[in-house]
């Protein structure tokens, strides 16, 4: 017996990765304003300035070349199938997450930001799996919130609701299937 789904997918919002790109631009031109306000001298009455410039530009600098690159991107933002979820809408996404692996799911408020934590039964698989740069962000995620998997839905089109929906659908499928 064959229960294997269509994909559900979700696009990618080009209008919010467009303005957060933006934003990040100028983030990043507020950082050189910081350096260059306060003179390209080291000097101890100007650490903190040049320092929180130099943390601008680096922190948006890589937020805008991400954005950069999902506005080009023609993929879906987050696939929900027979297998997992395959989030492509984030800087530490681009894996699947295995139904198999899968333990737990819910959907939190932080900062008036959504997320999908995904919680799985071998986090560190999925942490090793990743280049330095996730892996330094995926640890981050496991420390503040119990898994290294969170998707933000603020980047695919879609409800909220419409996700949580899929989620629970294909999830409940693929329990279903393995009970027989």
């Amino acid at each position: 017996m064959n229960n294997q789904s269509e994909n559900i997918t979700f696009k990618l919002n080009k209008l919010k990765i467009f303005l957060t790109t933006l934003g990040s631009m100028i983030f990043v031109l507020a950082g050189f304003g910081m350096l260059y306000s306060s003179g390209l001298e080291f000097n101890f009455n100007t650490l903190f300035i040049q320092t929180i410039g130099l943390v601008a530009i680096i922190f948006f600098g890589m937020t805008g070349v991400f954005g950069f690159i999902k506005l080009f991107d023609k993929n879906p933002g987050l696939i929900i199938n027979h297998e997992g979820i395959y989030d492509n809408s984030s800087a530490i996404g681009g894996q699947l997450i295995k139904w198999k692996d899968i333990t737990d799911y819910d959907l939190s408020l932080i900062n008036q930001n959504s997320f999908l934590h995904i919680f799985v039964n071998n986090p560190q698989e999925y942490i090793s799996k990743a280049n330095w740069f996730k892996r330094f962000w995926m640890r981050l995620n496991k420390r503040f919130y119990g898994t290294p998997l969170n998707v933000s839905p603020n980047f695919i089109k879609g409800d909220l609701v419409d996700l949580a929906k899929a989620i629970r659908n294909e999830s409940n499928k693929y329990n279903a299937q393995q009970r027989v």
